[in-house]
């Protein structure tokens, strides 16, 4: 028996995402029945009108048609041109070269969220600048950044600023902090309305989620963002290997 994800990510987007993966690779080819609400209930142990929402979502976009009497079926389509898959290394998460475009999509203020806080080591509420850049290749967008900042460093910067191949260089320059260390935490979720809509995507579908947060050398925070990478355009490449005097494999 399948078990859905406890947390934020509703189930009916959860149950979306997963037969939208199982039409996306071929389990469900055009034509084949959907399993039925029933079954689905009985799957994933929710409510008829969850499962209802997810099949509604899928029939939106034309990926299935419910028929009366006949159930639900996976669409009949056209054959789709598939766009090759960007090959992104490490590099590409603090330099947008291979960015055909970089859209900076909003800037506003926001209370800095749990998540990021804890990384700033600040348990009371902060106050912070943000803005959202999206980075476009075959004019459809693969990767979304928010970033936030605080106001004192924000200050220095411009919109085309934000928008730069080399962010953190820019940011390092403008504020005058050398920046030396830039964590990453990467991890798979289910996107969000907000940047699903950012990403051109419906919200649930699977992306590669990116938290980074670079400090000066006294290791304090100077910049936090959280980077989405839809996985049906690009690809994560890590290159392993030991130095001549190292034992531990590392990063290369």
């Amino acid at each position: 028996m399948n078990k859905l994800l406890v947390g934020a990510t509703p189930y009916y987007l959860q149950i979306e995402a997963i037969l939208r993966d199982q039409i996306a690779t071929g389990d469900l080819r055009p034509g084949d029945p959907v399993p039925t609400e029933k079954t689905l209930c009985e799957q994933y142990e929710v409510s008829r009108p969850t499962v209802r929402q997810a099949i509604k979502n899928l029939e939106i976009d034309d990926l299935v048609i419910r028929e009366r009497g006949k159930g639900t079926r996976v669409t009949e389509r056209p054959e789709e041109k598939i766009l090759p898959l960007i090959d992104l290394q490490l590099a590409d998460l603090v330099y947008a070269t291979r960015a055909e475009d970089i859209v900076l999509a909003r800037t506003g203020n926001c209370i800095l969220p749990p998540a990021v806080r804890a990384e700033y080591e600040n348990d009371e509420p902060l106050e912070v600048f943000y803005f959202v850049r999206v980075l476009f290749k075959d004019k459809i967008p693969y990767m979304a950044t928010k970033v936030f900042l605080h106001g004192e460093i924000a200050e220095f910067m411009t919109e085309k600023d934000y928008v730069a191949e080399n962010f953190l260089e820019v940011l390092s320059q403008r504020s005058g902090i050398k920046i030396i260390q830039s964590e990453q935490k990467i991890e798979a979720i289910l996107a969000e309305p907000s940047m699903a809509f950012f990403l051109e995507i419906s919200p649930g579908t699977p992306l590669l989620s990116i938290r980074r947060t670079s400090r000066d050398k006294n290791k304090k925070p100077i910049e936090h963002s959280h980077t989405l990478i839809r996985m049906d355009r690009g690809k994560l490449n890590l290159v392993l290997g030991k130095n001549s005097d190292q034992e531990k494999w590392q990063v290369l």
